[in-house]
């Protein structure tokens, strides 16, 4: 799930309760995408989240959440990778390029507006020249090419 709008995505109760002591006081959340890979490459959940000033990758865990944190006004870049039958969030910073969430094909969709959502708030926290863009290209997930189920993000084969 995603969100920009001036209210908050709705998240798990138990990951609210593990986030709740990593924010600060007046951070709200703007974005929140589950993704299904974790960045070790193992099958499992992570949160992709953003507040107007940070970017976060929680992994919820018994012993208190793993946390990969990056200040929005150090990103540069935001660009979707298609690794063919999976996929990734990188963010290039002026240093590095880093990944910041990993996904399945199954969660593709969801992550479609993720780099153009995180320009917005870049955005509102440092002056953008008008020629750069932060979103990276489109890997073109959302048109054309294999027909994706709205729900679920399958591929409707052909008959």
């Amino acid at each position: 799930m995603t969100d920009t709008d001036e209210h908050e995505p709705d998240i798990p109760p138990e990951l609210q309760r593990q986030l709740d002591p990593l924010l600060y006081k007046d951070e709200a959340l703007c974005l929140a995408v589950e993704t299904d890979v974790q960045l070790d490459g193992h099958y499992g959940t992570s949160w992709l989240l953003a507040t107007p000033r940070r970017l976060l990758l929680l992994t919820p865990s018994g012993s208190g959440p793993d946390l990969l944190e990056l200040p929005l006004t150090d990103i540069c870049t935001a660009e979707l990778i298609d690794h063919q039958g999976s996929g990734a969030l990188r963010v290039r910073t002026d240093e590095r390029g880093l990944i910041m969430a990993r996904f399945t094909r199954t969660r593709m969709p969801a992550f479609i507006d993720v780099p153009s959502q995180l320009e917005r708030l870049i955005q509102q926290q440092r002056d953008v020249p008008e020629d750069e863009s932060i979103a990276g290209e489109d890997p073109g997930w959302g048109r054309g090419g294999n027909r994706r189920c709205e729900a679920c993000g399958r591929v409707i084969p052909r008959r």
